[in-house]
């Protein structure tokens, strides 16, 4: 299951700009810290590049409509 999430998050990398969570968290109503819990259990594709998980706002968006 994760090496799947991988290997989706390094598709969609080539496609869009992948940005930290701290930085795409400011404009939703979760805290940076919710889209980590999410990406570390697969929830939505990210990549973790050191410490920091990153990932697009196409895929921050996406959830929040799937969920409303």
């Amino acid at each position: 299951m994760q090496l799947d999430t991988y290997l989706s998050a390094l598709e969609t990398k080539r496609k869009s700009k992948f940005l930290p969570l701290s930085i795409l968290a400011k404009g939703t109503p979760h805290s940076a810290d919710y889209w980590g819990l999410l990406a570390r259990k697969g929830r939505i594709d990210a990549i973790k590049e050191g410490k920091t998980w990153k990932t697009t706002k196409q895929v921050i968006e996406t959830y929040l409509t799937e969920q409303t």
